[in-house]
């Protein structure tokens, strides 16, 4: 898995943007905008105590990283044609009907049944654009707490605060990082098997893994 901090990929030529989104127009290009998110989100979460207030700005990455996760679903269906529909209705074991919203449908059911990281993706996801669901799992709780630094680690200074992010699914917790972690290499390999991105050919610097991002204090 690879998750890049250079952006120059996105000046190489590519697919027409629709035409009412900023340049993006693929769900390669969803993929890097994925991984600079997971980036923000590594460097957010250090808190002066001299600063007017706790620094919320790992929860609004966060907010992101979730929607870009769970989103990515809708861009790989709308640029699949009818041939890789029919695969990719076969592979993950879904019927497709005339109607392409319940098609769309069907196919982000069948991810999540693939990918517990998706799944608890699309759950914050949807969360946070709509604040409240109406048929919410309960199983999944999105959890932050400011915790005090007791020890100086890195940009963490002895007496400030770090926010830790994380996400409950029964009795079981990762951390935010490690959640949109796992679901980028889910779309790294989804989007390779599928033909939707060739490897790493698109991306110019310094690839990045799992031991860049780093951890919030516990």
């Amino acid at each position: 898995m690879l998750l890049f901090e250079d952006s120059s990929f996105l000046l190489e030529e590519g697919p027409e943007n629709p035409p009412s989104v900023f340049l993006l127009a693929s769900p390669a290009d969803l993929l890097h905008k994925l991984a600079w998110e997971i980036r923000q989100l590594s460097k957010a979460g250090a808190h002066d105590t001299n600063g007017p207030a706790f620094d919320r700005s790992p929860a609004f990455c966060a907010f992101n990283c979730a929607l870009t996760a769970w989103h990515i679903v809708d861009w790989v269906w709308e640029s699949a044609d009818t041939e890789r529909r029919s695969g990719l209705a076969n592979a993950f074991r879904f019927s497709l009907c005339a109607d392409n919203r319940k098609n769309l449908e069907r196919f982000s059911d069948a991810l999540t049944r693939s990918s517990v990281a998706l799944r608890i993706c699309r759950e914050i996801a949807n969360g946070s654009k709509h604040m409240k669901l109406k048929r919410a799992d309960p199983n999944i709780k999105a959890n932050a707490s400011f915790l005090p630094v007791v020890e100086p680690i890195g940009r963490f200074k002895s007496g400030g605060y770090a926010l830790s992010l994380g996400v409950t699914q029964g009795n079981k917790e990762i951390s935010a990082s490690k959640l949109f972690i796992d679901a980028f290499a889910f779309w790294e390999n989804f989007l390779a098997e599928w033909g939707f991105v060739e490897g790493t050919k698109y991306v110019e610097g310094r690839p990045l893994g799992p031991k860049d991002i780093e951890t919030p204090i516990a």
